[in-house]
């Protein structure tokens, strides 16, 4: 029997089941449901828990991969610290590209994000965190 750490959770495997169980079905059971992500010194929340399955890229199964389509998020890392750090660093510059811009600069497509953007994220500032 042995303990994998995957997302925060603890999970007891034994060895006959890891063996029959291809990788990307392992983590495809997992999800991880991200309530804030961190950039640098910027903090964004979700009104909502941002809902991500991890897998495993299917080209090499050595990468994480995580997707959220309604923010066009797509990321890729092979720890799982740098995926949260690569899931924080997306959603501040989606923020700071469709949020902080002014909406006449920006096209349509633009537009529906930063709306999404602004009714499902928030960001903190320093001092009120």
């Amino acid at each position: 029997m042995g303990i994998i750490r995957l997302f925060g959770c603890n999970l007891s495997v034994g060895s006959n089941v890891l063996k029959g169980m291809r990788n990307q079905e392992l983590f495809s059971r997992y999800q991880r449901n991200l309530k804030v992500v961190h950039w640098q010194n910027r903090e964004f929340r979700f009104n909502q828990p941002l809902t991500l399955q991890p897998a495993l890229d299917e080209e090499s199964s050595q990468l994480y991969v995580v997707e959220a389509p309604d923010l066009t998020l797509l990321a890729y890392a092979q720890t799982r610290e740098q995926l949260l750090q690569e899931i924080g660093e997306q959603i501040a510059f989606m923020w700071d590209t469709y949020v902080k811009e002014s909406e006449d600069k920006l096209a349509p497509d633009a537009l529906r994000l930063r709306q999404r953007l602004l009714e499902d994220v928030w960001e903190v500032s320093q001092d009120a965190a």
